[in-house]
């Protein structure tokens, strides 16, 4: 059996630190004055990534495939290879962390010392084998760390899943790291690749993959359609002062970023959370548990976001906030809960019509969306969301977001960690939405019957992950759990006991279209007022701040 074995999250001593500044004392003297050419320095939104993690905060997604049959893991070993193969890139190079005050990560090339063995493993399902055994296996894996030593990915060949029909078929777990790339990037990718698969073998020729490497790090900006990308110059002193331009822009932006956090976000720091144990900062370190819901013919939501006039995501994302409220309020905690409940929200920069993109890399951003956990239906919640994300969708807050993860992680370790992780403590989770195929697809010479996901979250958060394969939609879920708790949040099951309130909001709001009931008016708080205020002030704050030096960033 090839077993994983956890590897201890890399934290480095003062000694790796001192040997990661002594490298870059001899890299950068060898380039003066440009930046090293030989390495392949990671990008800002790749950065953000390696900060905001550590060993309670994996921030590697993964996706969950159930085959029609029962595959060897040979065959899976094979296919894994050349999948990464076919996309190679950041499959082959493993990421330096170089870990000091003024440190840049860069990827590493391992071409040479690649070993399969290091990325597929076997794992075998408890008896009776069931969902719930697997579940179990799923939030074991989301709360490993993966090892730093290799390309940041793996693939599980899971054995002794029995479907309920009794039938035993194998089931793959696919995980890759986010600094490789974001959601959007992997799932596009990867459906490109299955596309190239000759049924035959399972297999596609690397030859006619249009690989594509992901964007430089120092540049100016550049259209192109719906993408944002960094557009590379020749050497030269125009890329030194370049740099140093990129780098004031980035620290000025991660600067308002704080003055932001401090003069209107600090509150947030207070929030009760969601149990009445649950303490900011003195969390218990917990594994995680997983939950996804049955699958939802997409016709259905198509008839309820017709009648509400809304979004599919609106629709969803409203019935997740109905659920999580109905489940907080069954609680003896149900007094502490938040007046708002704040999510981050990733989208895409991503141009998905761009055929010849197999990149692995990360052009996303995002943005907060608060939703008042005091409705009483969930029509007010799908309201509510909707009003919000209407707003988000039109307003340059993920322009903003992009750039500061872009420019202000340049040189991730020179800011105190805790700072960045606090943010990701202050909300109560996100809610991300990847779209699947929309036709079934294949793992080697095996059919895909149906895919679900493991996201990831933060300690004292929930993250819901929503996705379609082929003519149904579903929801995912990732939380911590405490086998301690009873009757309070993060016990055990948690997961699945919010993904069976969704089911049952979205029939109520289902019921409510049938007959034909309307929208009222929603009430305009003074607290909702304030809150976009306070947005415009900041966002005018940061466009007065830094117009002047982003201006002589372009023309430079």
């Amino acid at each position: 059996d090839s077993q994983y074995q956890k590897q201890p999250y890399p934290e480095p001593s003062l000694l790796d630190q001192w040997n990661c500044f002594a490298s870059d004392v001899q890299a950068y003297a060898d380039a003066f004055p440009y930046y090293p050419q030989n390495r392949d320095y990671a990008t800002g939104s790749d950065n953000i990534w390696l900060v905001v993690e550590n060993e309670d905060f994996v921030t590697a997604p993964a996706i969950v495939q159930y085959l029609d049959r029962r595959v060897a893991l040979n065959d899976v070993k094979r296919w894994s290879h050349n999948l990464a193969v076919t996309f190679g890139g950041r499959m082959f190079k493993r990421l330096v962390r170089n870990q000091w005050l003024f440190g840049r990560p860069y990827w590493e090339d391992v071409t040479s010392q690649f070993d399969i063995d290091n990325h597929v493993f076997l794992r075998k399902l408890a008896a009776p084998g069931g969902e719930k055994e697997l579940k179990d296996l799923v939030g074991e894996i989301a709360s490993t760390p993966l090892d730093f030593r290799w390309p940041l990915w793996q693939v599980f060949c899971v054995q002794g899943f029995v479907d309920k029909n009794g039938k035993e078929r194998t089931v793959v777990i696919s995980r890759i790291h986010h600094s490789v790339a974001d959601g959007a990037g992997t799932m596009t990718s990867l459906f490109k690749y299955v596309k190239a698969l000759d049924p035959a073998t399972g297999l596609a020729d690397p030859s006619k993959a249009a690989s594509h490497v992901g964007p430089p790090i120092i540049v100016g900006l550049k259209m192109d359609g719906d993408v944002k990308l960094l557009e590379a110059k020749e050497p030269g002193i125009e890329r030194l002062l370049q740099t140093g331009l990129a780098v004031f822009v980035g620290l000025m932006l991660y600067l308002s970023h704080v003055i932001h956090l401090i003069l209107f976000e600090l509150p947030l720091f207070f929030k009760r959370g969601m149990r009445s144990k649950d303490s900011l900062l003195f969390r218990r370190h917990l594994p995680k548990q997983v939950g996804w819901t049955n699958r939802i013919q997409f016709e259905r939501i198509k008839k309820v976001k017709r009648a509400l006039g809304m979004t599919v995501n609106d629709v969803m994302v409203g019935c997740f906030n109905a659920a999580l409220a109905k489940y907080l309020e069954s609680l003896k905690t149900s007094r502490n809960v938040d007046p708002y409940f704040v999510w981050f929200v990733p989208a895409s920069f991503r141009n998905p019509s761009n055929s010849k993109d197999w990149s692995l890399n990360n052009v996303s951003t995002g943005f907060l969306l608060s939703v008042s956990s005091g409705h009483k239906s969930v029509i007010e919640f799908t309201r509510d969301v909707c009003r919000q994300m209407s707003m988000l969708k039109k307003s340059v807050e993920p322009y903003l977001v992009y750039f500061v993860m872009e420019y202000g992680f340049l040189f991730p370790w020179c800011f105190p960690r805790w700072a960045v992780l606090l943010g990701t403590h202050m909300i109560h989770g996100g809610i991300s939405n990847v779209p699947g195929p929309k036709d079934p697809i294949s793992f080697g010479t095996a059919s895909v019957e149906r895919i679900n996901f493991a996201i990831m979250s933060a300690p004292g958060t929930i993250f819901a992950l929503v996705s379609s394969y082929g003519s149904d939609m579903f929801v995912a879920v990732q939380t911590d759990v405490d086998s301690e708790a009873e009757k309070d949040c993060f016990e055990p099951g948690m997961a699945d006991a919010v993904c069976k309130l969704f089911e049952e909001e979205f029939e109520k709001l289902e019921e409510l279209c049938k007959g034909g009931s309307a929208l009222a008016p929603s009430p305009i708080s003074v607290r909702r007022v304030w809150s976009h205020l306070r947005r415009g002030m900041i966002i005018l704050f940061i466009l007065l701040l830094f117009l002047l030096p982003f201006i002589a960033l372009q023309f430079v």
